[in-house]
């Protein structure tokens, strides 16, 4: 997440975002497959908190059959999202 608005300018891991990134390197040949399968993503080093997102990307014939990323983490926040109070109208505008 970025809110640069609020401070954050930069996530400290982006897991969400490895996984197409695998792929992408992958399909454009600046990975071979067999180091398509272990790929580490380095990211949040900038804002001092410096993340490792493990990538695995499994082919066959030249085409994408599984996709996992996974890494450690930890808890830095806990939220609660929910309706509106105060209502929309009929175009979903508050």
């Amino acid at each position: 997440m970025l809110v640069p608005s609020l401070g954050v300018a930069e996530d400290p891991a982006t897991g969400a975002a490895s996984g197409p990134l695998g792929c992408y390197l992958l399909r454009h040949g600046v990975v071979t497959p067999e180091a398509a399968r272990s790929m580490l993503s380095l990211q949040g080093v900038a804002m001092r908190r410096p993340s490792r997102v493990h990538i695995s990307i499994d082919s066959r014939d030249g085409e994408i059959t599984r996709v996992r990323v996974g890494g450690q983490s930890v808890l830095v926040g806990r939220g609660e999202l929910g309706p509106d109070p105060r209502g929309t109208d009929d175009r979903g505008t508050v």
